[in-house]
């Protein structure tokens, strides 16, 4: 175990128990003032998820998911059967406006989701994580916002992927998609985000090591201390996650999430409108969800990558 993974499990625990346990920076309208936590976090906001991949890849620190080409999407579009009644938001309208952001973000989660078609997840080395994966033993931090509201529900939708390579290595890395009733404003985060944030980061960092499902189910029902078991990535230093989140009153973002040199970045895009189905940014989202996890970034490794992206047959036709 390196150092730098040692230093990464510790501030992740302090920062859960801070920000996502007492809410101790949680203001007005449910965002997070993370102005007295610079010393443990960098968030940049106005991210700009559509630069050039050899940009993205080679920012400081560098970006570990490979969104899908929109080339490769647009081989395999998504099935009419896939498709579901959309209902548009104009605010002011009060035709549009009875229904709660609930249901708005629900639909929006639904919509983006549409395009994690099977064949395009087993093409990324995609596959859902669902309970009971010990990824989910401690999961406090997850389906929260917060101040509570009596009449909005918590967070409407989740979906977890993990990624296995070619010759079965799991990878540390963690794709989601949530949704959240409360309203998004640009260039602040919600406790939501961030507690799903840390949370999954936390959760990876501390996830253990079973040969069993015996082993797994002891640890589930407390029968077994996790500490006798070895961490499932016992020298990963990033703990990658890639979020996407769908808000109030019909928008979505992006966030990249990682641990680099003893701090927490966070990159945050603009809030994408999803409130008219004919300019919703799907396809964007779309590959965004659908990415490839990257450990290294090297010229090299990029350009094998790229060939693999072109010619893998995998991704053009469905089983």
């Amino acid at each position: 175990m390196t150092r730098a993974t040692r230093y990464a499990r510790r501030k992740l625990d302090g920062l859960y128990t801070k920000l996502v346990t007492y809410r101790e920076s949680v203001v007005e309208g449910g965002h997070v003032d993370l102005s007295q936590h610079v010393d443990d976090i960098v968030h940049q906001t106005q991210f700009n998820f559509k630069e050039p991949l050899a940009v993205l890849q080679t920012t400081n620190p560098p970006f570990l998911f490979r969104p899908m080409s929109q080339e490769l999407l647009e081989m395999n579009p998504t099935e009419a059967s896939l498709q579901f009644q959309f209902f548009d938001y104009t605010p002011g309208n009060v035709e549009t406006m009875t229904s709660r952001n609930t249901a708005r973000t629900q639909q929006t989660c639904n919509l983006i989701h549409t395009q994690a078609r099977d064949f395009r997840l087993q093409a990324r080395g995609m596959s859902y994580l669902t309970y009971p994966d010990l990824f989910f033993l401690d999961d406090r931090g997850f389906d929260q916002y917060y101040p509570p509201d009596p009449i909005l529900q918590k967070g409407c939708a989740y979906h977890f992927f993990e990624t296995v390579s070619d010759n079965t290595v799991l990878y540390p890395h963690i794709t989601i998609i949530r949704g959240e009733p409360k309203n998004g404003q640009e260039d602040k985060i919600l406790y939501g985000e961030l507690a799903t944030l840390i949370t999954a980061m936390r959760n990876r960092a501390n996830q253990r090591k079973v040969q069993s499902s015996e082993e797994r189910n002891a640890l589930l029902s407390a029968d077994k201390d996790p500490a006798e078991f070895p961490f499932l990535f016992p020298d990963e230093e990033h703990f990658p996650v890639l979020l996407i989140s769908c808000v109030g009153p019909q928008h979505a973002r992006i966030f990249y999430a990682c641990m680099d040199e003893r701090k927490l970045h966070i990159r945050q895009s603009r809030l994408f409108s999803f409130e008219q189905r004919s300019t919703a940014p799907v396809s964007f989202f779309g590959s965004m969800l659908l990415n490839r996890a990257v450990m290294q970034v090297s010229e090299d490794e990029l350009a094998e990558d790229d060939e693999v992206e072109k010619g893998s047959p995998q991704t053009t036709t469905p089983p």
